[in-house]
């Protein structure tokens, strides 16, 4: 293995590094943990990120910050149970395989552009202060489930190509605005204190709002179902949930009656028979 330069990715200061046999001059130098040789650096990246754990371990389950913006992990990462005490970054990383981060704790947390290829488990996961999922994708299974959100997560334009599960988890106000779930999303008895913000929000599958309780607003407008919305029992105590286009001169409704608003993109033939098991009032406006 030789060591060489330093590495191209922008703000790390690593040495780059180049599996032995390879001249590396048809490339830019990158450092073991940016290096997009999954293959070749598979063995050597575990021994190479326990050691980076170890530097930044303040305990033995408590690490002081995670600067991982860009790593390309190439097998499976299991952060579960820790306490991350500062900014935890892994802004545009890729991860090649399933990734746990169940039970961890975040203080800041940024995942903005994030890739699983795998599936990435959050349940039980406790965010005190930022969490930033803006443009990630997920590519397998995706969950959520019982975590915490103390401040607002922020999922917009966030990709779900596979399930996604954020059954029973806790939010402030959360934003998926332009999120889009190719396949089921379970939000069933989750929790929104303020706003729920959905605007054009794509659900391709199942979206299921089964029992979820809204404490204040619920933002649907444009949002496009082109599978099954189910809102059985659904727990509504805030001032208005939209759906659709909000025409120009409809002023925000502030009583405690649903508003339907319905877009081109919502199928009210559908879903009818779970409109009908609402335990809410609406109405629906001109657009």
């Amino acid at each position: 293995m030789v060591h060489y330069k330093k590495c191209s990715y922008k703000g790390c200061s690593w040495s780059a590094w180049q599996p032995s046999g390879t001249s590396g001059t048809d490339q830019k130098p990158f450092c073991i943990f940016h290096s997009p040789l999954i293959d070749m650096k598979e063995k050597v990246f575990k021994e190479a990120w326990e050691a980076f754990l170890n530097n930044s371990s303040a305990g033995s389950k408590t690490i002081e910050s995670l600067e991982c913006a860009g790593f390309i992990f190439p097998g499976q990462v299991n952060l579960s149970s820790l306490d991350v005490s500062g900014k935890a970054d892994f802004s545009n990383a890729l991860f090649v395989r399933d990734a746990s981060f169940e039970n961890i704790r975040f203080a800041q947390a940024d995942f903005t552009g994030v890739r699983f290829a795998g599936d990435a488990l959050f349940n039980k996961a406790f965010f005190i202060w930022f969490a930033k999922f803006d443009h990630a994708g997920f590519s397998g299974k995706a969950s959520f489930v019982k975590s915490q959100f103390l401040l607002p997560p922020m999922f917009s334009h966030a990709h779900f190509t596979g399930q996604a599960n954020f059954r029973k988890t806790h939010f402030t106000s959360a934003r998926f605005d332009h999120a889009c779930f190719l396949d089921d999303v379970d939000f069933s008895r989750a929790v929104f204190i303020d706003e729920a913000d959905f605007r054009c929000v794509h659900f391709n599958g199942k979206a299921l709002f089964t029992k979820t309780r809204f404490h204040t607003e619920a933002v649907f407008d444009d949002a496009r179902f082109s599978g099954f919305g189910y809102f059985s029992d659904m727990n509504f105590s805030g001032r208005s949930i939209s759906f659709g286009h909000r025409a120009p001169g409809i002023a925000a409704n502030r009583s405690k009656t649903a508003r339907f608003l319905f877009s081109p993109y919502y199928s009210l033939a559908r879903t009818w028979n779970t409109i009908q098991r609402w335990r809410l009032r609406y109405k629906s406006y001109p657009v």
